[in-house]
């Protein structure tokens, strides 16, 4: 999937939106159905995959998720369901139920974003890598009524599997 988007990425450009769901093979069916959005490639985030993983400030020392994305147009549909341990994801849906996370932007270098956005009073919520990704999602709920997440979007390898 990334490597449809690569040709589109700008600093500061939105790349992503995403919804969170407690059942995440029902809500592909659906939107594969009603919208026909596909294909959808799926990732299991698992440690040790999933790395470097912070919530809230704290380390998380294992945490589980599957993601699917597929592309509508330029932008990525994500698709996240939480499995186990803590997140911003499982925080929403206790709070929220199913709905829109998160907005992504494209940031090569995610060390100095997150300096500019500090200096904006805009800090972070919770952070980790997927093999190379490193992805923020800042705390702008309050704000904003919604995440926003920076990531420096690089190929993350071949999905678990592919739907349909």
């Amino acid at each position: 999937m990334v490597e449809e988007i690569d040709i589109i990425l700008k600093e500061g450009s939105m790349v992503q939106f995403c919804e969170v769901t407690w059942d995440i093979e029902a809500k592909v069916k659906k939107l594969t159905e009603n919208f026909n959005i596909h294909p959808w490639s799926f990732y299991n985030l698992f440690p040790p995959d999933l790395h470097d993983h912070y919530y809230k400030g704290t380390k998380v020392e294992d945490a589980g998720f599957i993601v699917a994305l597929a592309s509508v147009g330029s932008i990525q549909y994500e698709l996240v369901q939480p499995l186990w341990g803590v997140s911003s994801h499982r925080d929403f849906l206790e709070k929220h139920g199913e709905g829109f996370h998160h907005i992504k932007l494209y940031y090569k270098d995610i060390e100095k974003a997150k300096a500019v956005f500090k200096k904006k009073g805009i800090f972070v919520l919770e952070e980790g890598f997927f093999r190379d990704d490193h992805w923020v999602y800042f705390d702008t709920e309050k704000e904003h009524g919604i995440f926003w997440e920076i990531g420096n979007c690089p190929d993350v390898g071949e999905p678990a599997k592919v739907y349909p």
